[in-house]
């Protein structure tokens, strides 16, 4: 794997994740 797609590929990841986090925290805290 090439160096670009690897760092595409884990910014991609990283992104969606800091997105399911934040939604995840932002409904807990509307409970």
């Amino acid at each position: 794997m090439s160096w670009p797609l690897f760092f595409a590929f884990a910014t991609a990841a990283g992104f969606v994740l800091g997105a399911l986090v934040a939604g995840y925290l932002g409904l807990g805290e509307d409970e």
